[in-house]
């Protein structure tokens, strides 16, 4: 079962939503501006693709939970999450993760993928992401993980804060002076800020200045 592009997009009056576990695939726009809709979303087992800007501007979702059928995670598909709290889990299941997918969700505060993960990340996936404490990418290939911030529409780390702390793959490139908070192979490395709001990142191997 499929649910179409645009097919239930602006409708500002639901606050719940239940998606059938025989639907597969959510389309462009499914439920873009649902900007009543409270509380946590879940995405059923069985859905493998959801497509870009399915939920964007959905603003009021306080938690997200997504299924380890899920394959596809579209362009801006959770842009604008903007009461997103919490810890965000990616499902090992998930391959490739659009531009701009999780972006402007100004609550959410980490960002996991879980081990076995081979997703391949495109640009500015987390930008303006303003509350965001970490990313642990060290679950991803290092090979699939470009680290400069500063590659607009290249990197999937642009946008990002400098307050943000990325936990990279072992393996991976040590970060150039100019890129600031990674942790590689338990190692702070270029670590300028000091205040984390009382939140720490999975590791323990850096200790954070008061």
């Amino acid at each position: 079962t499929t649910i179409g592009n645009t097919a239930f997009g602006f409708i500002n009056k639901i606050t719940k939503l239940i998606i059938p576990g025989s639907v597969a695939y959510i389309g462009k726009g499914a439920f873009k501006n649902f900007s009543s809709l409270t509380g946590t979303l879940t995405i059923p087992y069985g859905v493998t693709v959801i497509d870009d800007r399915a939920f964007t501007a959905c603003y009021k979702i306080t938690e997200l939970r997504l299924p380890n059928s899920l394959t596809k995670i579209g362009e801006n598909t959770f842009n604008h999450l903007e009461a997103l709290d919490g810890i965000l889990t990616i499902p090992s299941s998930v391959t490739s993760i659009g531009f701009q997918a999780i972006s402007a969700c100004y609550r959410l505060k980490g960002v996991t993928f879980e081990p076995g993960s081979s997703v391949v990340l495109d640009a500015n996936i987390f930008e303006d992401d303003r509350q965001l404490v970490y990313i642990d990418l060290t679950n991803i290939p290092a090979i699939n993980v470009d680290i400069k911030r500063s590659l607009y529409r290249i990197s999937p780390l642009h946008g990002t804060y400098g307050t943000t702390m990325v936990y990279l793959p072992s393996g991976s490139k040590k970060p150039e002076d100019s890129e600031v908070n990674f942790v590689l192979d338990g190692k702070c490395e270029n670590f300028v800020v000091y205040d984390y709001g009382g939140y720490k990142g999975p590791f323990d191997g850096c200790d954070y200045p008061i």
